[in-house]
């Protein structure tokens, strides 16, 4: 009980800082060059009201606490509609529509909501004096535990929906830059880290209820977690989509693809039928002497590292510092040298790390990896151990000349 007076209050904060800081957004939200942020303008309209939602349902008495539960209910299932469709926006240019209708399964998760939460709602005594326990009581614990079931489903189907359009997404920006920090990008991944945080928690929460005699404590630590981690989505949120200046790597892929790398005509590509190795590049097959022209362009590892060294480089200002066509040094690099542009660029940058960590140096870790071109300690740990097996400290200690810095 003493954890519980002291974890009460702090759940009370965090349900008021989140409906404070979704508020803050969404006075900042117009400033953000997103596409379609007309849908995460929704979903935190929809977390907000959530956050207040929680923060009466442990300060209102029973029965009529009951209301806000009933709508808190209706409204989580409002978030995995919206991640599909912002999802969706990510994918499209900012000038092409989406369809905003509801289908008619997707109504059919929403109206089953209402009327399976419909119990709890008369369990207020709002409209009607109606006996919480007995029979009926049980009988909400029953819709209740339907209403989960149906919310588990619901998300499940829009969530593995929006991840497959995220993976896409991820391998059409690895084609065309050195980063995948976009902004739209940045903003689906958190999205699909908050429903996924949602839903895991609500499952805790109602196994908590079923199976675990309804311990207060865990209701509360999982209310807490949930929200903590929706205050640090949102942080990251705030400090890598809302700024206007940043360019969005996400929202010019389309145009980058349209204007640079759609395949040329066959009266001005070097074609010949005899060297196509992939299907997928049937329409543009390639001069064997082209290719190794190319090859040898890429396979420079000089020029190509001074390259890789700039953080903003993109398959567009790649291909024009070579004097190749975008659209060709993406299928010589997907089709002969079995990469992508991504992990083109970000080998070239680990070999340059290495090269760097091998001799002795006052600069950190980190310093060498930003000027490396790496945007960020996480994205550069994640990208070296995968190459090398290790970690940027374990392979720096095993050089006997190098000074054991910290990173």
């Amino acid at each position: 009980m003493d954890i519980l007076n002291f974890a009460q209050p702090i759940r009370g904060g965090f349900y008021i800082t989140a409906l404070v800081v979704c508020v803050l957004f969404l006075t900042f939200i117009k400033q953000a060059k997103l596409t379609h942020k007309g849908y995460l303008t929704g979903f935190l309209g929809i977390k907000m009201t959530m956050a207040l939602c929680e923060w009466l349902i442990i300060h209102v008495p029973m029965p009529q606490s009951h209301i806000w539960l009933s709508l808190l209910f209706v409204l989580s299932f409002g978030s995995a509609p919206l991640l599909l469709r912002f999802a969706r926006g990510v994918t499209n240019t900012p000038n092409q529509a989406l369809s905003h209708k509801f289908k008619l399964w997707e109504w059919a998760f929403i109206l089953a909501s209402i009327a399976l939460v419909t119990p709890l709602f008369m369990a207020s005594q709002v409209l009607f004096y109606f006996e919480f326990g007995g029979e009926f009581g049980h009988f909400i614990h029953v819709t209740m535990l339907l209403c989960v079931l149906l919310f588990v489903a619901q998300v499940s189907v829009y969530w593995q929906k929006a991840f497959k359009i995220y993976k896409l997404e991820v391998r059409r920006t690895m084609q065309q830059f050195s980063s995948l920090h976009g902004r739209s990008l940045l903003v689906l991944k958190l999205l699909l880290v908050l429903v996924l945080a949602n839903l895991v928690f609500s499952l805790i929460r109602t196994f908590n209820c079923w199976f675990w005699q309804s311990q207060i404590e865990i209701t509360v630590i999982a209310n807490i977690m949930e929200y903590a981690i929706l205050l640090g989505c949102l942080f990251y949120i705030f400090h890598g989509a809302l700024p206007a200046s940043t360019p969005d790597a996400t929202t010019t892929i389309q145009a980058i693809i349209d204007e640079n790398t759609a395949a040329p005509s066959s009266s001005t590509s070097p074609h010949t039928p005899e060297t196509d190795k992939s299907p997928k590049y049937a329409k543009t097959k390639l001069d064997s002497q082209f290719i190794k022209r190319v090859q040898a362009k890429l396979l420079n590892k000089d020029n190509v590292t001074q390259l890789a060294l700039d953080s903003g480089i993109s398959l567009a200002k790649f291909a024009d510092a070579i004097g190749e066509k975008p659209y060709y040094v993406t299928q010589i690099l997907n089709q002969d040298l079995h990469t992508n542009f991504y992990e083109f660029i970000t080998e070239h940058r680990i070999q340059h790390v290495m090269s760097k960590l091998s001799e002795p140096s006052e600069q950190t870790i980190l310093d060498i990896a930003l000027t490396a071109g790496f945007n960020s300690k996480s994205t550069f740990n994640t990208a070296f151990k995968k190459q090398t097996g290790q970690t940027p400290s374990q392979y720096r200690k095993q050089i006997p000349q190098s000074s054991p810095l910290s990173t």
